[in-house]
C-alpha cells in the first residue's frame, strides 16, 4: 500500500528531529529530495518492463485532446501519408527509466483500441515497407513533452503513465467535478515499494549533511545562550 506524501515527510522529519518550530527545511524541499532520489533509483533498474507490471505507480489521464500537429512543427522528421496528430497541450512531467518516459498504456478514449509505442526512426522504416498497407496497428511516439500520432486522426486519447506528480486535479478539471482538490500532502507518493526505504535513507543522509551546513542566525545563538543561563 502506497504512503501519502505527508506520512513519508513525517518519517523524514522525525528521523532528523526536524519537528521544532524553528526548522529551516520545508516540506517542499523534502519533497524535491524524495523525487530526486526516486528518479535516480528508478534509472538504476534494469528497464521499463519491470516497472510496467507495478500498476499502482501509474495514473490515467482520461481525456487528452488531440490536434493536427502545427505545420511549423516538423514532427521530428516523421514521414506520413496522413495528417500527423499531437496532444494539444504538453503532458505532465513523467518519470523516466533508462529507456525514456514511462507509459503503460495509450488507448482510444473508450479503452478499446491500444496504440503501440514507436520511435520516429522505427516509424519511418515501417512506412517505407511495401507491406505497410496491411499493418493494422496504431502508433504513437513521445517528443518534447507531447505525444504524436502518425496514423490516427482522433479527437481524444487516454494515457496511462508514471507521472512525476499526482494528476488528480487535472482529471477533476476534465470531468468538471465539484469535488475539491486534495492537498498535495495527502496524495500518494508513487514509488516502487522495494526502493522506498532506500529512497528515504538517501534523503535522510542528504538532509543530515545539509542541516549541518546551515549557519545559525543571531536569534538562534541568543536562544541557545539564554537556555544555558
Amino acid at each position: 500500500m502506497s504512503l501519502t506524501l505527508r506520512e513519508i515527510i513525517s518519517q523524514v522529519k522525525n528521523t532528523n528531529k526536524f519537528v521544532n518550530a524553528d526548522n529551516k527545511i520545508t516540506n517542499k524541499y523534502i519533497y524535491s529530495l524524495l523525487k530526486k532520489h526516486r528518479d535516480y533509483l528508478i534509472k538504476q533498474l534494469d528497464g521499463k518492463f519491470e516497472l510496467i507490471r507495478l500498476r499502482y505507480l501509474f495514473q490515467t489521464l482520461s481525456c487528452v485532446d488531440l490536434i493536427p500537429a502545427p505545420t511549423i512543427n516538423e514532427c521530428c522528421g516523421v514521414k506520413s501519408p496522413w495528417t500527423i496528430y499531437r496532444t494539444k497541450e504538453k503532458l505532465p512531467t513523467l518519470v523516466n527509466s533508462v529507456m525514456g518516459p514511462l507509459f503503460r498504456r495509450v488507448t482510444s478514449i473508450d479503452g478499446t483500441e491500444d496504440l503501440t509505442e514507436i520511435t520516429p526512426f522505427e516509424w519511418n522504416r515501417k512506412i517505407e515497407d511495401t507491406n505497410f498497407k496491411y499493418n493494422k496497428y496504431y502508433y504513437y511516439f513521445y517528443s518534447d513533452g507531447y505525444l504524436y500520432f502518425p496514423n490516427i486522426q482522433w479527437k481524444k486519447i487516454k494515457i496511462e503513465g508514471y507521472f512525476d506528480d499526482d494528476i488528480e486535479d487535472i482529471n477533476c478539471a476534465c470531468e468538471d467535478t465539484e469535488i475539491g482538490c486534495t492537498s498535495m500532502l495527502d496524495k500518494e507518493f508513487r514509488i516502487p515499494e522495494y526502493i522506498l526505504t532506500l529512497c528515504i535513507d538517501n534523503v535522510n543522509k542528504e538532509l543530515f549533511n545539509y542541516y549541518q551546513r546551515i549557519p545559525q542566525d543571531d536569534d538562534d545563538i541568543n536562544k541557545n545562550t539564554n537556555r544555558k543561563n
